[in-house]
């Protein structure tokens, strides 16, 4: 079984981290779909990355800006929504992934997209936030380094079609301004 590895073209010059579940998928006929990279980034099939690349483009990234990858870094038995374990392997990986992201900045200055709310809900200290209403309220974002178990500043930038950037203009342009 491969692991998928992370995916960044070049680690110093870095502007934005982007956080992934884990990989597990069965779109492959209901079967697993092995990838070789995070969301399967240069495997030829960009069905997992395809919206949430349209979302950073919008507010001015490129695939060159970016370190993608998961938080979870193996395949579990059920995808990330219906999985009752996730936050016990999230845990039990959060040690090594913040040894990942420290290896190429250390004073955790680059701010991290997160993919999926069950990610929020687990990197955040206090209650978890609807998603509507952090889209809602831009003024929430970034998440402080002290209010997160990273230590960085978070920006929630779901995956889901209903959190596209095209449809949140006020929550879109705050991501520009905490980027510039």
């Amino acid at each position: 079984m491969i692991i998928p590895s992370a995916f960044c073209i070049d680690t110093h010059h870095v502007n934005a981290i982007v956080l992934g579940a884990d990989p597990t998928n069965f779109s492959d006929r209901k079967q697993r779909k092995e990838l070789t990279k995070a969301f399967g980034i240069g495997d030829g099939d960009p069905r997992y990355f395809r919206d949430i690349l349209k979302n950073l483009e919008s507010v001015g990234l490129v695939l060159n800006d970016l370190y993608i990858t998961n938080c979870v870094k193996e395949y579990l038995k059920e995808q990330t929504s219906q999985n009752n374990e996730w936050h016990s392997k999230a845990s039990k990986s959060l040690p090594d992934l913040i040894k990942e992201l420290d290896a190429f900045d250390k004073q955790r200055k680059i701010p991290v997209f997160l993919t999926a709310q069950k990610i929020y809900e687990f990197l955040v200290f206090e209650r978890a936030k609807s998603a509507k209403e952090i889209y809602s309220k831009p003024e929430l974002i970034p998440i402080n380094r002290e209010a997160n178990k990273l230590g960085r500043r978070l920006i929630p930038m779901f995956r889901h079609y209903g959190y596209q950037l095209q449809n949140w203009s006020e929550y879109r342009d705050r991501i520009k301004e905490i980027l510039a």
